[in-house]
């Protein structure tokens, strides 16, 4: 199924190039999202290449990132799965989107930590990349699937 998709975007692309810009420009915005200015301030709070993937360090960059600006209306967080993802979500007001993380061999134990942390009032959804375009063992479709499943 994914590998159908994935076909027909290329053909759309290599046929129509400006198609995808085309259809995105003619869509709707959500203003619930984003408001009248049609704008989403998404902060990135924490990166594994800073080192700081504890809960306490994932808080405090919660905290600062909260902490940016005049107004937190329309900002969201873009933040790691860590262990006690609960006191990470119980440190901010703002809704929270999931750091998808690496790509591991035990993608099962990273999609239970999702699973766990989707349950969260303040997780709103997920921001994945590596984890779904590279894993392990190569079925992409799979885990997609997958991961689509548990939202």
């Amino acid at each position: 199924m994914v590998d159908d998709t994935v076909g027909r975007i290329v053909s759309a692309r290599v046929a129509n190039p400006r198609a995808i810009a085309e259809a995105a420009a003619a869509r709707g915005r959500r203003t619930e999202l984003t408001g009248a200015s049609g704008r989403l301030f998404l902060i990135a709070a924490d990166h594994p290449a800073r080192g700081s993937l504890r809960a306490g360090a994932v808080v405090r960059s919660a905290a600062v990132a909260a902490a940016l600006g005049t107004t937190s209306a329309y900002t969201w967080l873009k933040l790691p799965v860590v262990e006690d993802m609960a006191r990470v979500a119980a440190a901010t007001s703002l809704p929270i989107l999931l750091l998808g993380g690496e790509a591991t061999a035990d993608d099962g134990a990273v999609a239970a930590r999702w699973r766990i942390a989707l349950k969260l009032p303040t997780v709103r959804g997920m921001v994945i990349g590596r984890a779904l375009l590279y894993p392990p063992g190569g079925d992409v479709a799979s885990v997609v699937d997958r991961t689509v499943g548990l939202l």
